[in-house]
């Protein structure tokens, strides 16, 4: 009788965990050297626009206004 697929692993479950331990570990070690910080994304893609937070403000601050004076029911859905 042969054994089923995974008996392996039933038989030894502490060498399956410390071998899931050890590369969980070395998957968060590559994290750590390889983390990018906003700067490195923004200077790195430099054809992307970066988008102006103050024109999404205003523009939010107008349909706010629209609103507030009867101009229109509801703000437009996001």
């Amino acid at each position: 009788m042969s054994k089923p697929d995974g008996a392996d692993e039933q038989e030894n479950p502490l060498e399956a965990i410390r071998a899931l331990v050890e590369e969980n570990g070395l998957a968060l070690e590559t994290l750590d050297s390889d983390v990018l910080t906003l700067d490195d994304i923004v200077w790195r893609s430099p054809a992307r626009q970066v988008v102006d937070p103050t024109d999404i403000i205003k523009r939010l601050a107008e349909e706010a206004d629209k609103v507030a004076n009867g101009k229109a029911l509801e703000p437009p859905r996001a």
